[in-house]
């Protein structure tokens, strides 16, 4: 990542990116953390979500996220899958990679009070509907599926650009199986309802 960060180097907007990514998801924790009343909250999850917090589905999806990066970082370095269009592949990836992350930063801000990193239900949880949760009930791990495949663009190499796109669709999707499930045991009908007339990832699609 370091040597890819130096001036000059083909693939260091895809560096910076992800860079900058990382440092936007630590804000978001340490806002987490220093948000009034999260103890509280911590200590309120209901228990009739379905007993405990499902922290395996946050462990897999960093473990996915972190081995398709690593991987893709390497097999950028193999040309013979290089993807052609040059400056204007890597122009178009990070104009991707920056709306996911955009994305991303809104569902979280949007879900305020009720955004963790794992699955659970708070004392006062209610299905928020706004902002990007009008169309899609999971904007942020749309934003970062989007963000990762504007970054597997300006690797130019498909064989980055695969990985970055199947390993974490594969990881997404379990930690989603977990949510809806949750969601749907903790509040009933009007997350039911709003399941009934929303896409998880990409409207109108799925």
């Amino acid at each position: 990542m370091v040597k890819w960060l130096q001036v000059g180097s083909p693939h260091g907007p895809a560096a910076v990116t992800l860079l900058s990514w990382g440092v936007a998801e630590a804000a978001l924790r340490l806002r987490l953390a220093m948000r009034p009343g999260l103890l509280a909250r911590l200590r309120g999850w209901s228990a009739a979500a379905g007993g405990k917090l499902r922290e395996w589905t946050f462990f897999l999806v960093v473990l996915a996220i972190a081995t398709a990066v690593t991987c893709a970082m390497w097999l950028a370095r193999l040309t013979q899958f290089a993807i052609g269009g040059g400056r204007v592949t890597v122009i178009a990836g990070e104009t991707v990679a920056v709306a996911g992350i955009a994305l991303r930063i809104w569902a979280i801000l949007t879900l305020d009070q009720f955004f963790t990193f794992v699955v659970g239900i708070a004392a006062d949880h209610r299905v928020v509907q706004h902002g990007p949760y009008r169309l899609l009930r999971h904007p942020g791990y749309a934003g970062a599926l989007m963000a990762l495949l504007g970054v597997g663009l300006a690797l130019a190499n498909w064989l980055s650009l695969l990985v970055l796109v199947v390993v974490p669709v594969l990881a997404l999707g379990a930690r989603i199986v977990v949510e809806e499930a949750t969601l749907a045991r903790a509040l009933g009908v009007e997350y039911t309802a709003y399941a009934h007339r929303t896409s998880r990832l990409i409207p109108g699609v799925w």
